[in-house]
């Protein structure tokens, strides 16, 4: 199967904050409890602008994945909310979704890309290396520990 990568439309909201919260309720239950996630009330909003985007995957008309880009500063991009549905992993569906927000962030013209996740998000600390992120820091937040990547563009 193949996934079609987009961007997220409104109708599309229901949907994402049902993938996402699930897998952070169900996997990241101290990461949900740590961190806000009041960006997934307002999708449209919070990813607006041209410097912005929220892509979603899709297979059979389904999201099965996200990833977005936030701008942080002129030259510093955020790589956020990148959830793949369970039953869809190992599909090289996480690589794909990265490859097009990084896509995004170079006709940006960021120099830099930030990702940002918890010890316990293992899977996409190690799609994060394997594209080439390097990892800068450790910080405890709460109960969970940040692991802070950064790859130069």
């Amino acid at each position: 199967m193949t996934m079609k990568v987009r961007s997220f439309k409104a109708e599309d909201q229901q949907a994402v904050k049902k993938l996402i919260t699930s897998i952070l309720d169900q996997e990241f239950q101290l990461e949900r409890k740590a961190y806000s996630d009041t960006d997934l009330n307002m999708i449209s909003e919070t990813y607006s602008g041209s410097r912005n985007t929220f892509l979603v995957g899709e297979v059979n008309q389904k999201i099965i994945g996200t990833v977005a880009i936030k701008e942080d500063d002129r030259e510093t991009a955020l790589l956020r909310r990148l959830f793949i549905d369970p039953a869809h992993r190992g599909k090289q569906y996480g690589s794909q979704l990265v490859d097009e927000a990084l896509t995004f962030c170079r006709k940006q013209g960021y120099k830099k890309v930030v990702f940002r996740g918890s010890a316990s998000m293992s899977a996409a600390l190690a799609l994060g290396r394997k594209k080439g992120f390097a990892e800068v820091e450790r910080l405890p937040f709460g109960p969970v520990e940040m692991i802070h990547l950064v790859l130069q563009l």
